[in-house]
C-alpha cells in the first residue's frame, strides 16, 4: 500500500525556512543575474538551445537546462573537467508511466528528452565558477563560428 505525503510543514521547518523569505528576492535576482552571464557567454557555443523566456515572464531558474547534441559524451566530458551536471527530464511526457502509449510517437519530445542538460545553477554561482563552466563547454561542444 503507498501512502500520501503530507507536504505541510512543521514548526522546525517553517523556523528554518522563514529567514529564507526575507533573502528570497535577491536570490531570484542572483539567479537572473546568472542565467543571463550563461544566456551571453552560451551564445557563440554550438549549443542547441539555451532557456527561452518570454519578455512577459519571468523564472527563478531553478535550473539552467540547455540542449546539446550527444548528451551523454558532452555530460562525461564536463565531468572530467570537474564540471557537474544532471539530467532533469530524461524521460519525455509520451513516455511517462502513467500516460505510456507506445502507439503514440512524439518526435521532437523525444528528441528532446535525449539532449537536455542542466548546467550548475543557484544564486551564488561566482563570476569565476561561471566562466570555468563556460570554458568547459567550449572545449567540449566548440563554438558556432
Amino acid at each position: 500500500m503507498r501512502l500520501g505525503v503530507n507536504s505541510r510543514l512543521d514548526t522546525l521547518q517553517a523556523a528554518i525556512l522563514l529567514p529564507k523569505l526575507d533573502i528570497f528576492e535577491g536570490e531570484i535576482l542572483q539567479r537572473e543575474k546568472v542565467a543571463a552571464s550563461y544566456n551571453q557567454k552560451l551564445s557563440a557555443l554550438n549549443i542547441l538551445a539555451t532557456p527561452y523566456i518570454e519578455e512577459y515572464n519571468s523564472s527563478v531558474f531553478a535550473q539552467y537546462t540547455i540542449r546539446v547534441e550527444d548528451r551523454n559524451a558532452v555530460q562525461a566530458k564536463l565531468r572530467e573537467r570537474g564540471v557537474p551536471t544532471v539530467v532533469h527530464y530524461p524521460v519525455p511526457l509520451n513516455k511517462q508511466p502513467a500516460v505510456k502509449n507506445d502507439t503514440v510517437l512524439l518526435a521532437i519530445g523525444d528528441r528532446v528528452a535525449n539532449e537536455v542538460l542542466s548546467l550548475p545553477m543557484h544564486p551564488y554561482l561566482e563570476t569565476v565558477d561561471q566562466n570555468l563552466i563556460f570554458d568547459a563547454l567550449e572545449l567540449v561542444v566548440g563554438t558556432t563560428k
